[in-house]
């Protein structure tokens, strides 16, 4: 589960002490790795999924794993060409963009500060 707040409501907090066997686990806001994740079930549904007639659950599990095995036999790395200094710029534009238009988050004014911060630090 993300950071987003309506796991935070009283309600459903309330839900959630009477369920002993959910257990929340909370992943960093914009996770690269979520991200990836993401990305890969994305490439997945349109590939692979959206192109088939399944009749049952085992023929799915069969073409995911064929789709995977022929993906990873073809696989290139993943070459990094941005700098940090790049990204530093460029969450420091959207954080900027998102506190003049009123879109920051709940940290938004800590998240513009840390900006700022590394931008007098350079």
């Amino acid at each position: 589960m993300d950071s987003f707040a309506p796991h935070k409501h009283p309600k459903v907090n309330a839900w959630l002490a009477g369920r002993q066997r959910y257990h929340l686990d909370f992943t960093p806001t914009l996770s690269s790795s979520l991200n990836q994740v993401a990305r890969w079930i994305g490439l997945i549904s349109q590939r692979v999924i959206k192109r088939a007639s399944l009749p049952n659950v085992t023929d799915l599990v069969n073409t995911i794993k064929t789709f995977t095995e022929g993906h990873n036999a073809h696989a290139m790395p993943v070459i990094w060409v941005a700098t940090a200094q790049s990204i530093i710029d460029k969450v420091g534009r959207s954080s900027i963009r998102r506190f003049r238009f009123g879109t920051l988050g709940a940290d938004g004014a800590s998240e513009l500060a840390l900006y700022q911060e590394i931008e007098l630090a350079a």
